[in-house]
């Protein structure tokens, strides 16, 4: 799972960097420890972006730093005091680079407001309050609450952005519509029909138009009385007849079809 930034209390982030360090230290097998299998670069432009990009920062590498453009070797690092428009928050940084973001609960919900809407957004906190306030005051692809895995692993549960975060999910019947182009097509109603709409043909009339619409009117008579139910029933009526007369023509339809197939 790929985090483009962490937001963390100033108090506690002396002991979020040393527990990051203690676990990227077991992975890579000691300190420094340069692994084959670990954070190559996939060729040399990404490779120069990120190397710009940590160039730039104004933060302090706190921890790795180590690369190799011949080999492409990325060292996993942490950079902490990275401020709001640091250039390592310009863009997403698909690489092994993990800036740290001082911030409040009030600084980190403002924070990412301002950004575009992130894919996932997850939260470490303990307070029905605080997870209130990140499912109804932001807006992202999904929150995960105290975890960073179990949404995507979740084959059932939809997983996907919005905004520049991209459009659409996947997992489950979500990922087939997704990846689906939903083809509609329609039968014409029998001629016989043709008299319930036959408003819709020309020459066109203000008598005609009401009787494809409704007349736009207020629901309420000059006296403040509520006037939505004998208006609102005639139409429900005078449509329910033609979905009525639609439903008997397509089972009609069907049991012609089901007769055929069975002669």
């Amino acid at each position: 799972m790929n985090v483009n930034h962490v937001l963390v209390h100033p108090t506690l982030r002396e002991d979020l960097v040393t527990e990051l360090c203690r676990y990227f230290d077991t992975f890579r097998g000691g300190k420094n420890n340069q692994p084959d299998y670990y954070t190559h670069i996939i060729n040399d432009a990404n490779f120069d972006r990120l190397d710009s990009l940590l160039q730039q920062t104004s933060g302090k590498i706190v921890y790795g730093g180590q690369r190799d453009r011949q080999s492409r070797y990325f060292a996993p690092t942490i950079v902490t005091g990275v401020k709001p428009g640091d250039p390592l928050l310009s863009e997403e940084i698909f690489g092994p680079i993990l800036p740290i973001v001082d911030a409040d609960f009030d600084t980190a919900i403002s924070f990412t407001r301002g950004l575009e809407h992130p894919l996932a957004i997850y939260v470490f906190t303990s307070k029905s309050a605080d997870k209130e306030r990140i499912l109804n005051e932001t807006q992202s692809g999904g929150v995960t609450f105290n975890d960073c895995g179990l949404h995507v692993a979740a084959c059932d549960a939809p997983f996907g952005g919005v905004g520049n975060a991209g459009q659409g999910y996947y997992h489950g019947p979500q990922g087939i519509l997704t990846f689906s182009h939903l083809r509609t097509h329609i039968n014409a109603l029998p001629a016989w029909m043709e008299w319930c709409i036959a408003a819709r043909y020309p020459p066109y009339s203000i008598e005609k138009a009401h009787k494809m619409s409704p007349p736009v009117v207020p629901p309420f008579d000059r006296d403040g009385n509520d006037t939505t139910l004998t208006g609102d029933l005639k139409w429900v009526l005078r449509f329910g007849l033609l979905a009525l007369s639609a439903l008997i023509v397509t089972r009609r339809d069907q049991i012609v079809a089901l007769g055929s197939k069975l002669l």
